[in-house]
């Protein structure tokens, strides 16, 4: 079963984008994003799966590229609200000073 994935990339110690991919698993994430340069040849910094909640709230077009910082900051927040909004439980989303962080658990 494929989830998708939140895959932070930096460059210079500097968050350079967020790429969004479905996957089995985590290393076969990393792996599609590599092989299919939507890395932009930057740095992995972190991933996770998304939680069927968090997942379905990710647009169709914010998969398969890299998000801008701006994009990822603005598709967190976005998440965070409507989970807040729907009250859904199990959420984890860090603090707006981190961007292109996100949980989703």
């Amino acid at each position: 079963m494929k989830s998708l994935f939140w895959l932070r990339y930096h460059r210079d110690q500097k968050l350079l984008g967020v790429v969004i991919i479905e996957a089995g698993e985590l290393l076969e994430a990393r792996m599609l994003a590599a092989i299919d340069g939507l890395d932009n040849g930057g740095d992995f910094a972190e991933g996770h799966a998304l939680n069927g909640q968090c997942a379905a709230m990710v647009s169709p077009r914010s998969v398969a590229r890299m998000l801008s910082p701006d994009e990822a900051d603005g598709l967190r927040a976005w998440i965070e609200s409507e989970t807040a909004r729907k009250g859904l439980a199990g959420k984890e989303v860090l603090p707006p000073s981190a961007a292109g962080y996100l949980r989703c658990s």
